[in-house]
C-alpha cells in the first residue's frame, strides 16, 4: 500500500506542478506579450493587473467550483480530506438456529485524503440465544439453549480508485476476532480468540443521479486470517465437533445492496447516506472452510455521514 500511496502522491504532485507551470506561463504571457505598452501607459498597466487578477480567480474557481450543473452529479474539484462515520443494525441469524432472530451491529470510522488514500477502523458484534442440538439421549437428540456471541475488529489502510462514475476501494490491515458458545445448564463453554491480517474490497456504482441526490448499488468482500485456538471445556458434543482442530481460522464476508446519497456543502463534497444490504459472514478452520454451519447472515440497515 505504501507503493500505491507513493505513486498517487507522485501523480498528484506532478499534476499540481503542471497546473502551476501553466498558470505562471499564462500570467507571464499576459504581462510580457505587450511589454512595450505595459511600461508606457498607466491605463495599460491597470488593465494588465486586472487581467492577472481575473486569471487567478478563474484558476481558483476551477479548483473549487460548485460542481452542480443541471441534473448531473459531478465530482467536486476540491480534493479535501474527509471523515466518514456510519453505523448499521443487522437483522441477523446464525446457521445454528435461523428461526430465532439475533442482534448484530457494525460501526465504521474512516479518514480519507483527497487522493483516495485512507485509514479505517471497523468493529462488528453479534449475539443470539439459539436452540442447538448439543448431543443425544436415549429418547433422541438433546436440544439445549446456547448463547452465541461473536465480534471482530479491523484496522485497515486502503486506496480508493475511480471506476467510470463509481469507485472501488482496495486495502487490508490488522484483524481480530472473538467467538463464544455457552450452553445453559451444563456449564460448557467453547471460546475462540485470535488476531491476524485481512484483505478487503468494496465498491459503489450509481444507477440514477439528480442535482443533489444519487442512488446506486454497493458491494463488499473481506477475507481475514486469524491465528488463535478454539478452547472447549469438553470435546464430545456436536457443538464443538471439528472446531478444536487447529490454530488458524478463516473469516470471510460478503455483502451487496443499494445506497441512497444526499450531498451538501459549499462544494457539494459532503453527503449523508443510507443503505440496505444483504450480508453473510462465515467462520471456519482451514480444514473446514466456508462450511454452512458456521455462518451469520441477515439484512443490514446502515446510516452514515461523510464530511
Amino acid at each position: 500500500m505504501l507503493g500505491i500511496k507513493f505513486l498517487c502522491d507522485f501523480v498528484h504532485g506532478f499534476g499540481r506542478a503542471v497546473s502551476a507551470a501553466g498558470l505562471i506561463f499564462a500570467i507571464g504571457n499576459s504581462l510580457f506579450a505587450e511589454e512595450f505598452e505595459v511600461f508606457g501607459d498607466d491605463e495599460v498597466v491597470e488593465q494588465a493587473e486586472e487581467e492577472i487578477s481575473v486569471a487567478g480567480d478563474e484558476a481558483n474557481g476551477e479548483q473549487c467550483a460548485d460542481p452542480v450543473e443541471g441534473e448531473e452529479w459531478g465530482e467536486s474539484p476540491c480534493k479535501a480530506s474527509l471523515w466518514k462515520v456510519d453505523a448499521a443494525y443487522v437483522f441477523a441469524t446464525s446457521n445454528w438456529d435461523d428461526g430465532d432472530p439475533g442482534f448484530a451491529a457494525r460501526l465504521n470510522v474512516a479518514r480519507e485524503n483527497g487522493d483516495g488514500f485512507g485509514k479505517r477502523f471497523q468493529v462488528w458484534t453479534f449475539n443470539q440465544d439459539a436452540l442447538i442440538q448439543t448431543g443425544w439421549a436415549w429418547w433422541g437428540p438433546f436440544i439445549n439453549q446456547v448463547d452465541i456471541t461473536a465480534s471482530s475488529a479491523y484496522f485497515d489502510v486502503y486506496q480508493r480508485l475511480p471506476v467510470y462514475r463509481g469507485n472501488v476501494a482496495l486495502g487490508g490491515g490488522l484483524a481480530g476476532g472473538y467467538m463464544n458458545f455457552k450452553e445453559r445448564g451444563v456449564r460448557h463453554d467453547l471460546t475462540f480468540a485470535g488476531a491476524g491480517f485481512d484483505l478487503f474490497a468494496d465498491g459503489y456504482y450509481p444507477l440514477a443521479q439528480y442535482t443533489k441526490t444519487e442512488f446506486g448499488v454497493i458491494g463488499r468482500g473481506r477475507l481475514a486470517l486469524l491465528g488463535g485456538y478454539w478452547n472447549s471445556s469438553r470435546h464430545y458434543t456436536d457443538v464443538d465437533k471439528g472446531w478444536n482442530e487447529g490454530w488458524v481460522t478463516l473469516v470471510d464476508e460478503l455483502a451487496w445492496g443499494f445506497e441512497l446519497r444526499r450531498r451538501f456543502g459549499r462544494n457539494q463534497d459532503k453527503y449523508w447516506f443510507v443503505d440496505v444490504s444483504r450480508e453473510m459472514q462465515g467462520w471456519g478452520t482451514v480444514w473446514w472452510p466456508y462450511t454452512a454451519d458456521r455462518t451469520f447472515q441477515g439484512t443490514a440497515v446502515n446510516f452514515g455521514l461523510v464530511w
